[in-house]
């Protein structure tokens, strides 16, 4: 079984997309499985302003235009991402959660964030 992903620069391929509501806020999502030899990420995008702006990244990264986004286009794409910690309070206590934190084109010539 493969692991989360260490911190720092990978190149992978989204090998899942699911589309859904969150439960709470009524707020669609679209979320992707980001994958390589090392082991794996989950994320999840949502699909309101505050989201748009990093799907829109996200899309750019695999040479979608915006007007042919659609969500299906993005499954066997290659890109980089940046792996990062990411500090999550909760109420009780504080857990250590990773997450992406960028993505650009999978050319290492233009790796950039």
């Amino acid at each position: 079984m493969k692991k989360i992903l260490n911190p720092g620069l990978h190149i992978v391929k989204i090998t899942e997309l699911s589309e859904g509501v969150s439960k709470n806020k009524k707020i669609p999502y679209l979320k992707c499985r980001f994958e390589n030899d090392y082991g794996y990420i989950p994320e999840i995008f949502y699909i309101n302003d505050t989201g748009k702006l990093y799907l829109d990244k996200l899309f750019s990264s695999v040479n979608i235009l915006e007007n042919e986004v659609n969500s299906i286009h993005l499954l066997g794409k290659i890109l980089a991402i940046r792996v990062v910690d990411d500090l999550k309070s909760e109420k009780i206590k504080n857990e250590y959660f990773r997450k992406v934190n960028g993505f650009c084109k999978s050319s290492l010539n233009t790796l950039e964030f």
